[in-house]
């Protein structure tokens, strides 16, 4: 997600030129998308087994909402006009976040498990 969020960042660096951007758009798709469907797996992590799949649902169907409504978005943007590097440099920071995120969840559940670890070893 993190080299995601460069390749989405740096897209804007070249606008007018047409190799830059599929070579960029070929790495957001890529690596925000492989990260997206990671983050997914990290579902069991957070959510109980009882509701892992309405966990799923509502972060498939909010990144669903994104895809739809960022075109609008980037048009109102442009049409005020904001420069086009700017633009893509705002859209990087969406998946470095996700990227912050998923270090957090993961971190705090490895804390969490390395607790339950010493609980369990302790009731020995």
């Amino acid at each position: 997600m993190i080299l995601g969020a460069l390749a989405t960042a740096a897209m804007g660096l070249w606008p007018g030129s047409a190799m830059a951007a599929s070579v960029f758009v070929t790495l957001v798709g890529a690596l925000v998308g492989l990260g997206a469907s990671g983050g997914i797996a990290l579902i069991a992590l957070v959510y109980p087994s009882n509701m892992c799949s309405t966990g799923a649902g509502w972060a498939m169907g909010m990144g669903r909402l994104g895809q739809g409504l960022m075109p609008g978005g980037f048009a109102l943007l442009l049409n005020g006009h904001w420069d086009v590097q700017m633009i893509f440099l705002m859209l990087g920071i969406l998946p470095l976040l996700g990227a912050i995120a998923a270090i957090y969840v993961v971190r705090k559940g490895a804390v969490e498990a390395r607790g339950a670890g010493l609980r369990a070893h302790a009731l020995r």
